[in-house]
């Protein structure tokens, strides 16, 4: 399974990273189970930590719920 996490700057700005849009494209068709979590995130949600990057504790559990929840359908 590949999964596919939004950036914070993708949905404040609400662009998509080009280089993830052509990754997606290239393997299309190729079989690969893939989870793209860009799409169900409200724009204004904020996902990195203050002056960090990183995702905050309450990202970290909703990509981590939706990752666990495609595995249990996967069983």
């Amino acid at each position: 399974m590949m999964v596919v996490l939004p950036a914070d700057w993708e949905l404040r700005h609400g662009v998509r990273e080009p280089a993830t849009d052509r990754l997606l494209t290239a393997v299309q068709g190729d079989g690969l189970d893939i989870l793209d979590l860009r799409t169900p995130v409200q724009p204004d949600r904020v996902l990195r930590l203050p002056n960090d990057n990183h995702y905050n504790p309450a990202a970290a559990d909703w990509a981590a719920a939706q990752i666990a929840a495609r595995l249990r359908e996967m069983r």
